[in-house]
């Protein structure tokens, strides 16, 4: 008798949760249902097109030959070469970050997008990292080995990103 009681009450409780649906403070939906959960952050609505950002070089990037703008054009070329197109705006950006100190370099490449997320009741929004990878090597004068290392990091973000968004 005790069983058929767990039981029953079991299966009332499953379909209560079941049936449960999070609201947002407004009394909508909210917008975190079990379908949007992302595993990488990298899914976009228009993903044939991404938004390259390069951040500012340190002095001794620029001592060694490196460019801003050549480290955009290769990634722009990446794009290229795996169907897709550089944006001048998105609401999402690939953001390349490299730092030179010395004979070592660090590569940063991050995707960020705006987020929402909630505390309590209430709804935020921000933009945040979803994805990055990075490396960290020695260059010995030589910008091509810090171009070179930039290309395997682009390999992993574009078979991520490409993943992502297959339909």
């Amino acid at each position: 008798m005790k069983k058929e009681i767990n039981l029953i009450l079991w299966v009332f409780l499953s379909l209560l949760l079941l049936n449960f649906q999070p609201r947002n403070a407004q009394g909508g939906e909210s917008p975190f249902t079990s379908s949007t959960w992302s595993r990488g952050g990298l899914e976009v609505a228009d993903s044939k097109k991404v938004m390259v950002l390069v951040d500012d070089l340190n002095e001794q990037a620029k001592k060694i030959g490196l460019q801003a703008g050549k480290i955009k054009t290769q990634c722009e070329s990446r794009l290229k070469q795996a169907g897709l197109e550089a944006s001048s705006y998105k609401p999402e950006n690939l953001n390349i970050n490299v730092n030179v100190i010395r004979y070592a370099f660090t590569i940063a490449v991050e995707f960020h997008r705006p987020v929402l997320f909630e505390v309590g009741e209430a709804w935020y929004k921000k933009r945040a990292v979803t994805w990055c990878t990075g490396v960290t090597g020695t260059h010995k004068g030589n910008p091509e080995y810090i171009l070179q290392a930039l290309d395997g990091l682009l390999d992993q973000f574009l078979k991520e990103y490409l993943e992502a968004n297959l339909r």
